[in-house]
């Protein structure tokens, strides 16, 4: 959003040092001038606004689907927790007990703390 930021304000910037130019320019009177540049304002004014509103848009949908997808995100793991919990449970105790000697070949193995 910075780089779009600068680019509007550069654009501004020009747009402005390009009216000032102009103005100083220009063979018409001070009332024409005038009207030229709140014309130039108002169309420069409108496209802003435009862009704006489709950025807004974006955004928009860029959260609705930020939402839809965590959402789906959250159901698949509330499905996976069930389904291992239900393994786990289904399996009984035995898968999960180890003999002493197990644990006693294995603890050298693990790391020191």
């Amino acid at each position: 959003m910075g780089k779009g930021l600068a680019v509007a304000f550069s654009t501004a910037v020009a747009f402005g040092a390009g009216m000032v130019a102009g103005m100083l320019m220009a063979p018409e009177s001070g009332e024409e001038n005038r009207k030229k540049v709140a014309s130039q304002l108002r169309a420069y004014t409108d496209r802003l606004e435009k862009q704006l509103n489709e950025v807004e848009e974006n955004l928009s949908k860029v959260e609705k689907q930020v939402v839809e997808t965590s959402n789906e995100l959250r159901t698949r793991v509330r499905e996976a927790a069930a389904r291992a919990k239900e393994q786990i449970v289904s399996d009984g105790p035995e898968p999960w007990e180890m003999e002493r000697a197990d644990v006693a070949q294995d603890l050298p193995k693990m790391p020191k703390v």
